[in-house]
């Protein structure tokens, strides 16, 4: 189970118990989740025969990152982004107890069927506009107000925060619409500019780091940690980094105690000691290999909830539960 379907499962958990959860896909370079159907808006029953059912391509992160760098353009406002999905609409609708919902903002204007030629240059944009030389200026301390990359990322973060239900209204305050329980990013680690921007802009409070136990999974799961310790305190890792590996398959007992004591002999020597104390590192999560995973892309705790991998989702989704947030 790869990053972005352990993310799904994960917002459908957290829905199923009742939480508002909003997703944004910020893998630029690879928009999964974008071009996924139950991701695309709940299709009205008054809607017209010629309504397209197969799409929902709207602006996203990248219409908003690019007009952050164009002085002419008008910054969409990230809360406006946030729209209802198939996934919550119809788990609702099948299922009384599904107390909570999932809204969706995309990548951006992304169309498998027409070769993503916008998409593609609205990326190529971006890109040309030095976000390196971004970050150079924020850890060298010079400020760029909410031009800067820090800045970008913060708005974001508040205004989705913004976001209002019209369904789902707090008990607590009745008068009040609901706003995200939960906002689940998916992005990519690794010597990508937008998965810095994630990372360093403290744009996550919490982030899930999912790994394999191969050479090539240790490596880049090594340098993601590196990076992730130089933008925040000694003492706060074990409480913003979750560690996953998944997926780990049935059978070969003995290589997998082998490469599961290389990973946390790998963790043990990324603790730091400053101050006095020694980093505490994160447990691992296991999420067990099951052959649909490979062949579809059902959600594991929605159709199969007593199978291993769902078991191990609920614990890990139990746990983020109990503190909302950013992740």
């Amino acid at each position: 189970m790869g990053r972005t379907n352990l993310l799904l499962n994960i917002a459908y958990g957290l829905a199923r118990e009742g939480a508002f959860v909003a997703i944004a896909d910020w893998d630029l370079h690879a928009p999964g989740l974008t071009t996924m159907e139950r991701l695309f808006r709940p299709v009205s029953h008054d809607a017209p025969e010629d309504f397209p059912k197969d799409k929902d391509i709207r602006e996203g992160v990248l219409d908003y990152l690019g007009a952050f760098l164009d002085p002419d353009a008008t910054v969409p406002d990230p809360a406006t982004m946030a729209q209802p999905t198939r996934l919550g609409a119809e788990a609702r609708q099948r299922d009384s107890s599904f107390a909570g919902d999932v809204w969706f903002i995309p990548a951006g204007r992304f169309d498998p069927s027409d070769a993503q030629q916008e998409f593609h240059q609205q990326l190529l944009a971006v890109q040309s506009r030095n976000l390196g030389g971004w970050w150079a200026d924020y850890r060298s301390g010079a400020s760029g107000g909410e031009k800067s990359p820090v800045g970008v990322a913060i708005r974001f973060k508040e205004q989705v925060g913004l976001v209002e239900h019209p369904e789902l209204r707090d008990a607590r305050e009745p008068s009040k619409r609901r706003r995200p329980d939960f906002l689940l990013l998916d992005s990519r680690t690794g010597m990508t500019e937008i998965g810095d921007l994630v990372l360093g802009a403290g744009l996550a409070d919490r982030m899930v780091l999912v790994t394999g136990f191969n050479d090539q999974n240790m490596a880049g799961l090594e340098a993601a940690v590196r990076d992730l310790q130089s933008h925040i305190e000694i003492g706060q890792l074990h409480s913003r980094l979750i560690l996953v590996a998944s997926p780990v398959p049935q059978g070969e007992e003995a290589t997998k105690r082998e490469r599961f004591q290389r990973l946390t002999t790998l963790l043990g020597a990324l603790a730091r000691r400053q101050k006095g104390l020694t980093e505490r590192i994160p447990e691992v999560h296991l999420i067990p290999y099951h052959p649909l995973i490979a062949l579809t892309e059902d959600l594991m705790l929605e159709k199969y909830p007593e199978s291993d991998p769902a078991r191990a989702m609920r614990k890990s989704s139990s746990r983020s539960r109990a503190r909302p947030g950013w992740l």
